[in-house]
Order: structure tokens, then C-alpha cells, then sequence
């Protein structure tokens, strides 16, 4: 099924191929002036009102700014000054990062100095944990704006658009009606009011003075 009569078929029949279709962009890293197919175009809408909901998951940081920056000295090195730390990344040509959990190879560790080598083992230990309550709370506020959010306000808006406009002008009217939804179900599911400050929308209990919640 083309686009066109995956929407036609959700319509009818509630088949949700077009849903899983758009869901299934989700993953992928958008270049915006490159998306070409429909589906990218709605995913792209419904990735720009979920992702500010992920930025919760920073919260799992707190209180570590200082000992983060100076991780990532350890590891990248120092910037600020020509003669400055090298970092161990370029020190002993390595890659360590978030995604490798910063593993140091054998042929690393047996060079350096006990004393560091523990103190790294300590740190990399306490970054990896936190990176994976990170990973675990972002996964899960993800599956919340999907599932009780998205998911219902794209069926709202691909319900409701008209199949026989062309193909442009039906990705343009689901992704307004869809975002209509959406900020509309967040906002009741989280007694939210919203508010447009400094050319910004922000979210903000109704009782409390308008402050920016995603943070």
C-alpha cells in the first residue's frame, strides 16, 4: 500500500499499517530538507513534541556538573590552554565514549599508573551506571508520550484527514491536527496549561507561576 491508501485503509477499517509505518521512522536520525517520503514527514513532526518530554530524564544528573566536565577532560582533554591535557582519547589514539561504555583496552591499563587506573576505573563506573538510569528513564518517558500522546493524536489526525487531497496538503494537515492532539492530551493528562514565552512554548501547572517543566 502506497500512503495514500494506508490512510484510506486506517480510515475504513482502523488498519493500523500507516501507524506502525510512521512509528517505525521514529529511530532514525532526520535531516529535514533530505525527508522525501510522507511517513518521514509525520515522524518528523511527532519526534520535534516528543523529544522535549525526554529532556526529563536529565534530572538523573543532578548535582554532577562539575565532576561530568571534568570526566570529559579526563577523556577529551583540555581545551582552554595550547599546553593543555591531551585527554587519554588522544594520548593512546583511543575512541572511549558513552556508546563504548568507555572500555580502556588491556594494552591502555597496563600502562597507567595504579593510582589513575583506579580512580578511572571509579569514574567510568559511576558514569556508566548513570548513563543507564539515564537510558532506562528516557525509555521510558519515550513509550509514555508515545503511547498515551502520539499514538492517539496521530489516529485523531489521519482519521480525520481528507484521502483524496494531494499528497503534500494531507502530510501538512495531519501534522497540524496531529500537534493540536497532542498538546491537547498532554496537557489534560498533566493538568499543564501552555504558554508562548520569549517566542518559546512552555508547559506549566495552572496554579504555578509559567516556568519551562521540561527541564
Amino acid at each position: 500500500m502506497d500512503f495514500r491508501e494506508a490512510v484510506k485503509e486506517f480510515q475504513v477499517s482502523y488498519d493500523d499499517t500507516i501507524i506502525n509505518r510512521i512509528i517505525s521512522q521514529l529511530s532514525l536520525n532526520f535531516v529535514p530538507y533530505e525527508l522525501t517520503e510522507p511517513e518521514q514527514m509525520i515522524a518528523y513532526m511527532v519526534k520535534s513534541q516528543i523529544r522535549p518530554y525526554l529532556e526529563k530524564a536529565k534530572k538523573i544528573r543532578k548535582g554532577t556538573k562539575n565532576r561530568w566536565y571534568r570526566f570529559l577532560e579526563l577523556i577529551y582533554g583540555d581545551n582552554y590552554s595550547e599546553h593543555g591535557y591531551i585527554g587519554l582519547n588522544r594520548m593512546y589514539n583511543l575512541n572511549l565514549s558513552r556508546e563504548n561504555k568507555y572500555l580502556l583496552p588491556e594494552r591502555v591499563r597496563e600502562m597507567l599508573h595504579e593510582d589513575l587506573l583506579a580512580d578511572l576505573d571509579e569514574e567510568i563506573g559511576f558514569w556508566n551506571t548513570l548513563h543507564e538510569k539515564e537510558d532506562k528513564l528516557r525509555e521510558k518517558l519515550f513509550q509514555e508520550a508515545l503511547h498515551c500522546w502520539a499514538i492517539p493524536a496521530l489516529e485523531y489526525a489521519i482519521y480525520r484527514v481528507d484521502s483524496d487531497l494531494p499528497e503534500q496538503q494531507m502530510v501538512s494537515h495531519i501534522n497540524l491536527a496531529f500537534l493540536t492532539k497532542y498538546i491537547e492530551l498532554r496537557t489534560k493528562s498533566k493538568r499543564l496549561s501552555r504558554k508562548k514565552v520569549d517566542g518559546h512554548w512552555i508547559y506549566f501547572k495552572e496554579k504555578d507561576d509559567p516556568k519551562d517543566i521540561r527541564k
